[in-house]
């Protein structure tokens, strides 16, 4: 509301930092050890916390 130009400039950037942030959300956990992440409570905070509050804010 602030900046109202702001927002279409910044939308080519959405799809690209969202690749970006899955790609470095899954490269922290091999596809061999996913059972043993799940039970980690602080991975499962990191996660949770990038996908629901830093991608909002990006996005």
């Amino acid at each position: 509301m602030l900046l109202p130009g702001l927002g279409m400039a910044m939308e080519g950037a959405i799809w690209p930092v969202v690749g970006i942030l899955l790609y470095f959300t899954f490269l922290q956990v091999p596809l061999l050890r996913f059972r043993r992440a799940l039970a980690d409570v602080r991975f499962l905070a990191a996660i949770l916390t990038a996908n629901f509050v830093f991608v909002p804010l990006v996005v």
